[in-house]
């Protein structure tokens, strides 16, 4: 009985980990495609600067989570080593 409660936990903190791992990797996407955006209109004369310092909040927005998503893999991994490694009472 426990063994299967702790594959179980097992098994939800790897999604949660696979599903952050993800989540991150899109946002590291997105912003490359922010930027190039941003340097895009840049280059542009006769982009309203208006739209470009909207750009530039968008990719600053992006840049932000990444770190935020970063601590938030780190943190569902080391959850992950502590389940995984703890000893069942026999």
């Amino acid at each position: 009985m426990a063994d299967a409660a702790l594959l179980k936990e097992v098994n939800i903190k790897t999604g949660i980990v696979k599903r952050l791992v993800k989540e991150l990797a899109c946002y590291k996407k997105e912003a490359e495609k922010e930027e190039s955006k941003l340097k895009s209109m840049k280059a542009d004369p006769k982009a309203d600067e208006y739209l470009v310092k909207k750009q530039a909040e968008v990719l600053q927005d992006t840049r932000q989570m990444i770190p935020n998503c970063t601590q938030r893999v780190v943190k569902a991994l080391e959850d992950l080593k502590k389940v995984s490694f703890l000893e069942l009472p026999s």
